[in-house]
């Protein structure tokens, strides 16, 4: 039997960390404008801000998705390493949401379970608005990996399985009744996917995405501005987040590619790693401050309480994570013989 090793794992990409953290901040920068105003254009820059996290998370998970295709075993360190990453961070700010919002026992466990999009009377209430997106993530991390495996004992290739994904959703999309397309947790994992599909194609997609990116731009605020007319607008919801997702994977194609130099890696770092306390607990600072605070004291309370949580509680958990093993002598460089070389270098989560 072969020994083990603990893989290596690659550095950050300054670029995405800041990519993560600029829609982070602006999602909760879009709020405290909505808040205070009552804008619908900021909560719609705040909905185009969220969409960006699905095809990152995609790219930068995309490895260890590969990993796990080829060696089923990884899925238990994939999934103890996902949910340490976010659980418990999560369920702190989401218990707190619930005391401070008087969210309904009952409510608090279906956004515990990430089933809470799914649920109309507790979908049209709920007492944590952002939950939505990070359901969207966690059946993403929950799915995907057991449908590459699967996918691998018949032969489909994880690009394959990915592509299926999207289009299957896509397809869902077209014949979902309701106006709630947009956080209904199942018809969103192609987003994520997207990223995934990102990651294996960067070589073929690059020169694509500088001519994708300004073109779903331009449709999306197309888009974005029809929606506030029409909220119930089955049709351009469809189109928005479709252009969303394009737009979004357009953007990490570019970026990832990019090198910052010192010391904008350094804060591009710095606003990466303290992204998920500042998503997960903007509303719950706004609240306690109140509408009458202004914006420069909001973004600065908000950034040294996620900064503290981030060194405090994250850090420790971050830690105390698996790593993954591979086989002494495994080729680490490719996906698989089916799929195009790894790029290089790439941001680990």
């Amino acid at each position: 039997m072969m020994d083990r090793l603990p893989s290596t794992a690659p550095h950050r990409i300054a670029s995405l960390d800041l990519l993560r953290g600029a829609a982070a901040f602006g999602v909760a920068l879009a709020h405290f404008v909505y808040v205070t105003t009552g804008s619908t254009t900021a909560e719609a820059l705040s909905a185009i801000c969220v969409e960006l996290f699905f095809p990152l998370s995609g790219f930068v998970l995309a490895s260890q998705l590969l990993l796990v295709s080829r060696d089923a075993s990884a899925i238990r360190v994939f999934y103890l390493r996902r949910w340490l990453r976010t659980l418990p961070p999560y369920l702190v700010a989401m218990s707190a949401a619930a005391i401070l919002f008087n969210g309904h026992p009952i409510e608090w466990l279906a956004h515990a379970t990430f089933t809470q999009s799914i649920i109309p009377d507790i979908r049209d209430r709920s007492f944590y608005a952002i939950a939505w997106s990070l359901a969207v993530e966690e059946w993403f991390y929950l799915l995907m990996p057991v449908i590459m495996i699967a996918g691998a004992r018949i032969r489909v290739t994880p690009l394959t399985a990915a592509l299926a994904v999207i289009a299957i959703a896509q397809i869902a999309k077209v014949v979902a009744p309701g106006d709630h397309m947009r956080i209904f947790t199942p018809l969103r994992l192609d987003a994520i996917a997207a990223g995934f599909v990102a990651y294996v194609l960067l070589d073929q997609l690059r020169p694509l995405a500088k001519y994708f990116l300004p073109i779903s731009a331009v449709g999306l605020l197309v888009a974005t501005s029809e929606i506030i007319s029409n909220p119930a607008s089955h049709a351009w919801q469809f189109i928005f987040v479709d252009l969303a997702t394009v737009a979004g994977t357009s953007a990490v194609i570019l970026l990832s590619q990019r090198d910052l130099s010192q010391p904008a890696a350094a804060v591009a770092d710095w606003f990466g790693r303290i992204s998920y306390p500042v998503y997960l607990f903007h509303l719950l600072v706004l609240a306690l401050l109140g509408p009458d605070v202004g914006v420069f004291k909001y973004v600065v309370v908000l950034t040294l309480f996620c900064t503290s949580f981030h060194v405090l509680f994250e850090i420790p958990l971050l830690k105390s994570r698996p790593v993954y093993l591979v086989s002494e002598g495994a080729d680490l460089s490719s996906p698989s013989s089916q799929l195009t070389t790894e790029p290089p270098s790439r941001a680990p989560e």
